[in-house]
C-alpha cells in the first residue's frame, strides 16, 4: 500500500491513536490491577514460533533478567508462553501473567492501555501499543523488518515509540543494557528489586 499511495517519510499516516479501548474492558483491567502500586510495564518477549524470522526476534525471557530485577511490576502481553520461559516466570514475583484472560486483541489492548510503558520485541503487541499511542520501546534485530528502516531510534509510523537496535546478529545484551539504563533514567530508579 505505501507504494500504491506513493507514501514518503513525510506523508506516513502516523496520527495516533487510531485504535481505542472498550471502556468496559478498560475499567475491568483498572480494577484487576489496582493492587499494583509500582510502575506497570507491559512485556512481550516472544512471538509466533511459525514466523519466518522468529529465531532473530524472539528472546528467551531469562535474558531480560537485568530488566526484571528493577523495581517495577511487569505484565506479560502475549498469549503463548514457551516452555523455556515458564521457569523464568516463576523466579520473578514482580512479573504477572494474565494469559488466560487475553482472549483477543481487544483484551490485549485494554491491558496495554493500563501500562505506563510497553517493552516488546518486533511482534503484534508492539504495533498494537503504537496504534494506541502508548509509550513503547521495541527491541529490533540487526536485520530488521522494512518498517523499522535503518539507523533510527524512532518510528515514523508511531510517534510514541523508541527503537533499541542490535549491533550484531543474535546479540541482545547491548540492547538489554540500554533498556535498563533508559528505565533507570526515565523513572529515576537506580536500585534493584528488594
Amino acid at each position: 500500500l505505501p507504494l500504491a499511495f506513493k507514501t514518503t517519510l513525510e506523508t506516513i499516516p502516523a496520527i495516533t491513536p487510531y485504535f481505542y479501548v472498550n471502556n468496559e474492558k478498560k475499567l475491568d483491567w483498572k480494577r484487576k490491577l489496582k493492587e499494583f502500586q509500582r510502575k506497570k510495564i507491559g512485556l512481550a518477549f516472544s512471538g509466533s514460533a511459525a514466523h519466518n524470522n522468529d529465531i532473530n526476534r524472539s528472546i528467551p525471557l531469562h535474558q531480560f533478567k537485568s530488566i526484571l530485577d528493577l523495581p517495577f511490576d511487569f505484565f506479560v502481553l502475549q498469549k503463548d508462553i514457551r516452555e523455556r520461559d515458564k521457569k523464568t516466570l516463576a523466579l520473578f514475583p514482580n512479573i504477572h501473567n494474565f494469559q488466560n484472560e487475553l482472549d483477543d486483541f481487544s483484551d490485549t489492548a485494554a491491558l496495554i492501555e493500563a501500562m505506563d510503558l510497553v517493552i516488546s520485541i518486533d511482534t503484534s503487541a508492539a504495533h498494537l501499543a503504537g496504534a494506541l499511542r502508548k509509550e513503547t520501546w521495541v527491541l529490533i534485530p540487526h536485520n530488521p523488518d522494512f518498517r523499522w528502516m535503518l539507523d533510527r531510534t524512532d518510528s515514523p509510523w508511531y510517534p510514541k515509540m523508541k527503537l533499541f537496535r542490535q549491533k550484531e546478529i543474535g546479540e541482545w545484551d547491548f540492547v538489554i543494557e540500554n533498556i535498563v539504563k533508559s528505565l533507570q533514567d526515565t523513572f529515576n530508579v537506580s536500585k534493584k528489586l528488594d
